[in-house]
């Protein structure tokens, strides 16, 4: 059998790769409980950097080009006196990928470094006190297979602004404020704003993944799942 991890992802692999549904399984991951927050030496640096004044958007991902970290830069480039009020977290390290160093060598050509705040890798505790201090995920990825971020940032309460795919929406639904074109710096840029101004919409889409987190499966329940359409028993 052949398992997916979203819904949507499962429906285009039956009709464009042509797999019978039948040997198509659904299987997402798991929700784990928050991991304690790790206030770290590095954490605490970066904490030291932001005003109480400010608004926080953070985006925890290796740097690959599916990822689009571009987006932000040349958003923040465009915009940056509009943005002067908010900060962006990256987690990049320049040996991730041919690209990372490239990029965080144009973030400072571009002298942007003072708004977007590149931590390098964090920890999972690290990455839980980042989300902590943060407003919303911002994350306009091209392609995920499922998008554990969506959740962790559900489970913190923190809003979602990311791009406009069937296999976000089957993660996040009415979770997250959607930008329809993944490379427009001014879509990018509405989104933002209309987050930070509009109140009524922050609890709504916070309401909405509280909903999601809650209704989403333990990993017990989908590897008991999993086995058990499979013909095989799991003990205890």
């Amino acid at each position: 059998r052949f398992y997916c991890q979203t819904e949507a992802i499962r429906e285009r692999v039956a009709s464009q790769i042509g797999i019978r549904p039948e040997k198509i399984g659904f299987c997402p991951p798991g929700v784990e409980p928050l991991v304690p927050p790790v206030v770290s030496p590095k954490v605490e640096q970066l904490f030291e950097k932001l005003d109480a004044e400010q608004h926080v958007f953070f985006y925890p991902a290796r740097c690959y080009a599916h990822k689009n970290h571009r987006l932000i830069l040349e958003t923040y480039r465009k915009y940056r006196s509009e943005l002067s009020d908010t900060r962006c977290v990256w987690t990049i390290a320049p040996e991730q990928h041919a690209i990372a160093k490239e990029l965080l060598d144009d973030l400072e050509r571009s002298k942007l470094d003072d708004l977007i705040l590149n931590v390098g890798p964090l920890s999972r505790g690290e990455v839980a006190a980042c989300f902590e201090r943060s407003d919303a995920l911002v994350m306009p990825t091209k392609l995920e297979t499922f998008g554990i971020p969506f959740i962790e940032a559900m489970q913190h309460r923190v809003g979602i602004i990311t791009t406009d795919y069937d296999f976000i929406r089957s993660v996040c639904g009415d979770a997250a404020l959607y930008v329809e074109q993944p490379d427009c710096p001014n879509l990018l840029f509405d989104s933002m704003r209309e987050y930070i101004s509009n109140r009524e919409l922050r609890e709504k889409l916070l309401n909405a993944g509280s909903d999601i987190v809650g209704q989403c499966p333990t990993w017990r329940q989908v590897l008991t799942k999993v086995m058990q359409e499979e013909g095989l028993h799991i003990e205890g």
